[in-house]
């Protein structure tokens, strides 16, 4: 891409169409059962999101879908992860946008959670979607996470 405007419309429908194409799996609400399954059994896998029969995810599934897809379309995207407490933590994608502005948020997951979460919906928010970090309060990186992105922009 070398517009931006049309590199965010792009990415805009890797975004709905993650988030349309699987809902989110009741295993991501109870942290005990993800710690005892892998990482495909416990959705969290590009694989979970773009596989034929799959129809959950959690949200590393949906970042790593996103990103995949992102990435192979030309776009330069990251998946980050986050939000950790004792119980949970949250993943996401950070976009580079290709004019080299600063990076924005993409948070497909929390954008699915929050419309209608069924397999074929039409209605997806985009609340999380395209949001300067400078911006974001939500979205809190884990450590190595946070100096890999103040690393790779030279901060």
């Amino acid at each position: 891409f070398k517009n931006v405007k049309e590199e965010k419309a792009y990415a805009q429908k890797i975004h709905d169409f993650v988030a349309r194409r699987v809902t989110y799996s009741p295993i991501g609400y109870d942290p005990e059962k993800l710690r005892e399954v892998e990482t495909y059994a416990a959705y969290q896998e590009a694989y979970n999101v773009l596989e034929e029969n799959q129809t959950e995810a959690v949200c590393a599934g949906y970042a790593r879908a996103y990103s995949l897809i992102a990435n192979y379309a030309g776009i330069n995207v990251a998946w980050m992860r986050g939000n950790e407490t004792e119980t949970q933590s949250h993943a996401w994608n950070v976009l580079y946008p290709c004019d080299g502005s600063n990076p924005v948020l993409v948070d497909a997951t929390w954008d699915d959670t929050e419309s209608l979460d069924v397999i074929g919906q039409t209605d997806v928010v985009d609340r999380c979607f395209y949001i300067l970090l400078e911006e974001e309060y939500e979205h809190v990186p884990v450590a190595q996470m946070d100096e890999f992105l103040k690393f790779i922009n030279h901060k």
